[in-house]
């Protein structure tokens, strides 16, 4: 079996290929063995090492070839989304950045995601720290962006630089091709600590988010 060539057609280029998920892929060949073969590969400059347990090949033929990987890319192929599933989402400030509810950068980047087995913790991704958090319910492709919001009510004070009627346009909009259920909702919100209930009411946001 030819490594490289298994691992162009399995991850293309500039993609995370995270080394246990490989060696899972790999189950008719020693770990031991896919770790001295991925080795060999860096050494002669086929595929790079972003960090350990961490590697991704550049594309060919160009002037200048990437020595570096997308954190965005490894986290979102790691926590956020797993074979066109969602398992996970941005959360706190980064969460709040990314709609535009703050203009502060997060010193880490929050994630909520199925895959962790703990409560929190923090994973080092070279200079950039990922605070993982476990998920309250199952994310899915189709709950995913009320538990976010669910999430920024629950510390909508510490996050957001605007008011809950200023955010409640912001809110819709982000809301608009996601609503759920008031059925549904009101389960999440039995799993909230209340103020979460009380900002949905002050935000006037209920109907916004519900079908």
């Amino acid at each position: 079996m030819n490594l490289y060539n298994y691992l162009v057609e399995s991850y293309g280029y500039d993609e995370p290929i995270f080394l246990d998920e490989l060696t899972k892929s790999l189950s008719f060949m020693k770990p031991n063995t896919i770790r001295q073969n991925m080795a060999r590969l860096v050494k002669h400059e086929q595929i790079n090492r972003f960090q350990t347990g961490i590697y991704f090949i550049s594309k060919p033929n160009v002037v200048i070839k990437s020595n570096s990987l997308s954190i965005n890319k490894i986290i979102s192929k790691r926590y956020i989304v797993k074979e066109n599933e969602r398992i996970g989402y941005l959360t706190g400030l980064s969460f709040a950045n990314s709609i535009r509810l703050t203009t502060q950068n997060p010193v880490n980047i929050e994630v909520v995601s199925s895959n962790t087995s703990s409560v929190k913790h923090d994973v080092d991704l070279k200079k950039v720290v990922v605070t993982l958090k476990k998920p309250k319910v199952k994310i899915s492709n189709s709950n995913y962006k009320t538990l976010q919001v669910l999430d920024l009510l629950n510390s909508f004070e510490k996050v957001s630089e605007k008011s809950l009627i200023e955010a409640k346009s912001v809110i819709a909009a982000y809301m608009a091709d996601s609503k759920i259920q008031k059925q549904e909702l009101n389960q999440y919100l039995n799993i909230y600590p209340k103020k979460v209930a009380l900002n949905l009411i002050e935000g006037e946001l209920y109907d916004d988010i519900t079908q």
